[in-house]
């Protein structure tokens, strides 16, 4: 009932998606740039930490936003080809950035309560190995990078299904990689 009143009212998707990107799109700047001055400063990791948290926990706030934004556009639907790849975009860049989120958690934990893994028998050495291998080494340039690419095309295609596919030069390459108009 509640969901019903909010989507008759107004789009609140515009309004949600704004935050996560944001902070979404600095975590990923603030990992692949590697200054050293700021990589050895002992806050830096929580500074990409929060970032990326935040921004991932509202990050489902704004995909569950999405079919709001649909019913939005009921009288005037766009096309069905720029939805489909604007949610699957949407839900591939919170998965990326859940996973991180969920990597800098145990490493958040590692580093003020490194006695709990122990406690988790071989489960907390499975968490501690996984949190090496995805965090500590080059892979989380990878992740980072893949994430920030899925925000960047998820916005683009979002952008088309408000105002069009003409609006961007720079993503009509894509649109007509995907055959859209």
């Amino acid at each position: 009932m509640y969901y019903q009143l909010i989507s008759n009212r107004m789009n609140i998707h515009p309004i949600v998606v704004h935050f996560p990107v944001a902070l979404l799109t600095l975590y990923s700047i603030f990992e692949l740039l590697r200054f050293k001055f700021l990589t050895q400063k002992p806050y830096w990791f929580y500074v990409k930490a929060v970032f990326v948290i935040v921004g991932s926990a509202l990050s489902f706030v704004a995909l569950a936003s999405g079919s709001t934004a649909l019913h939005a556009l009921a009288n005037n639907p766009p096309n069905r080809t720029l939805i489909n790849l604007h949610k699957s975009l949407a839900g591939f860049s919170v998965f990326i950035f859940a996973v991180i989120a969920v990597l800098y958690i145990i490493a958040w934990i590692k580093r003020s309560r490194p006695d709990l893994f122990f406690r988790l028998g071989i489960l907390g050495k499975i968490l501690l190995y996984i949190e090496h291998l995805l965090l500590e080494t080059p892979l989380i340039l990878f992740l980072a990078f893949v994430g920030l690419c899925a925000i960047v095309l998820t916005g683009g295609f979002g952008g088309a299904i408000v105002y069009g596919t003409n609006f961007d030069p720079l993503m009509r390459p894509i649109f007509n990689w995907f055959y859209i108009p």
